[in-house]
């Protein structure tokens, strides 16, 4: 490594596979929702899963550039949405500050967005992150709880719905261990999350 060593939040297919199919798994019982707006790049795996758990159709992208390299600048939308209606999921694949997801869910309620939702599958809540997350123009926030929250005050973190991993992951290794499918796993945990 140089003078400068690069840090990334290392997320794993297999984590970021895992988390996106429990959000959606959540989001069953909570629809219908029409469309999916992932945010590039690091949406599009998270809402293509989500999408196909959740058999939306209309699958959209807004992109926006907020990063140079490995810092964080000002986010310029690229591409966005168009279309109106209700059912609006934005989805990402982590919450730094929650700036791109605001930015984005601004530009979606401007194009004709009733209520824009938040989805991602890791936060890590850095930065204004609490004073993005009071803002109204997300409706709601659902994240995994893959990162623990320590960062945020209890009064922010009210507008956050948590998704717990630790019961789906441990249906896995005991479904694995004992040599059943995992494919039905979701059928199998409780989907009472209130979004």
């Amino acid at each position: 490594m140089g003078e400068r060593t690069t840090r990334y939040f290392p997320v794993s297919w297999e984590q970021l596979h895992r988390d996106a199919k429990a959000l959606a798994w959540r989001l069953s019982d909570l629809g219908p929702f029409e469309r999916i707006v992932a945010i590039t790049r690091g949406g599009l795996v998270p809402a293509h899963i989500i999408a196909r758990e959740l058999d939306i159709r209309i699958v959209d992208t807004v992109c926006i550039a907020s990063y140079d390299e490995t810092l964080q600048r000002e986010a310029v939308i690229l591409k966005a949405v168009h279309g109106a209606g209700e059912g609006w999921l934005v989805v990402d694949d982590l919450v730094s500050t929650g700036g791109t997801m605001l930015r984005c869910a601004r530009a979606c309620l401007a194009r004709g967005a009733a209520e824009v939702r938040a989805i991602a599958t890791h936060g890590l809540f850095t930065g204004e992150a609490a004073a993005v997350l009071a803002d109204p123009a997300v409706a709601a926030w659902l994240l995994t709880d893959s990162v623990p929250p320590f960062r945020l005050a209890a009064e922010v973190r009210s507008r956050v719905t948590f998704v717990p991993i630790a019961p789906l992951l441990a249906e896995a290794i005991r479904r694995l261990h004992d040599g059943r499918s995992v494919e039905e796993l979701g059928e199998a945990l409780p989907a009472s999350v209130e979004v």
